[in-house]
C-alpha cells in the first residue's frame, strides 16, 4: 500500500475535513447549542475527530519520529516492546491528534525538541490538541444532560447528611481518620 492509500485508510476523514470541523468547533465553542440540528452535527464532528488511531498507523508515525534520532541497531523484539509501550500510551487517540503531537513535538515551538520524545510528552501534546473535543462535548452534555438518577435533576435530589453518611462507610467497613483526632 502507498503512502497516502495507507495515510487515506486511517483517517477516518480527510485531513482538510478533520481541519474543517476542528475549526468550526473551535468557532462554536463560545455560543450554546440552539437546537437539536445543531446538536447532531456537533456530535457527528466530535464522533469522527474521536477516532483512535490504529495500531498500524501509531506504529509507523511513532517509526517516523523515533528514526529521526541516533539509534545503533535494535533486536527487532525490542522494537516491537518499544511499539507496544508506545501503543499503550497513544491507543485511544486518534490520528489527527497523534499528528499534530509529533509535529508540534520537533518545531521550533517545543523547547525540548532536541530530546527524544517518550510516549508521555506526545500523548501530553495529543490531548492538548484534543481540547475543542473535549469542549464539544461538554456543551453537548450541557444541551442534553443525562437523567441523574430518579428523574431529578442534581440541584432537587435528597442530600446525605454527614452523619448518614459516616453511617454508611461505618457499615461498610470504611473508617476515615480525621483531622485532629
Amino acid at each position: 500500500m502507498r503512502s497516502n492509500q495507507l495515510e487515506q485508510a486511517q483517517h477516518p476523514v480527510s485531513p482538510d475535513e478533520t481541519a474543517r470541523m476542528i475549526a468550526s468547533l473551535q468557532a462554536s465553542q463560545l455560543s450554546p447549542i440552539q437546537n437539536q440540528d445543531q446538536a447532531n452535527s456537533k456530535q457527528m464532528m466530535v464522533t469522527a475527530l474521536r477516532q483512535p488511531a490504529t495500531r498500524q498507523w501509531i506504529s509507523g508515525r511513532v517509526a517516523t519520529v523515533l528514526s529521526q534520532y541516533f539509534a545503533s541497531s535494535v533486536p527487532t523484539e525490542v522494537m516491537t516492546a518499544i511499539a507496544e509501550d508506545w501503543f499503550d500510551e497513544l491507543g485511544e487517540y486518534p490520528s489527527w491528534a497523534l499528528q499534530k503531537a509529533c509535529r508540534w513535538g520537533m518545531s521550533a515551538d517545543n523547547e525540548k525538541r532536541r530530546q527524544k520524545p517518550l510516549p508521555g510528552d506526545i500523548a501530553a501534546r495529543a490531548r492538548e490538541e484534543m481540547a475543542c473535543v473535549r469542549m464539544a462535548e461538554r456543551a453537548l452534555r450541557k444541551f442534553n444532560p443525562k437523567p441523574t438518577g430518579a428523574g431529578q435533576p442534581d440541584d432537587e435530589r435528597p442530600r446525605v447528611s454527614s452523619t448518614a453518611a459516616s453511617d454508611i462507610l461505618a457499615k461498610a467497613g470504611f473508617n476515615p481518620k480525621r483531622f485532629g483526632s
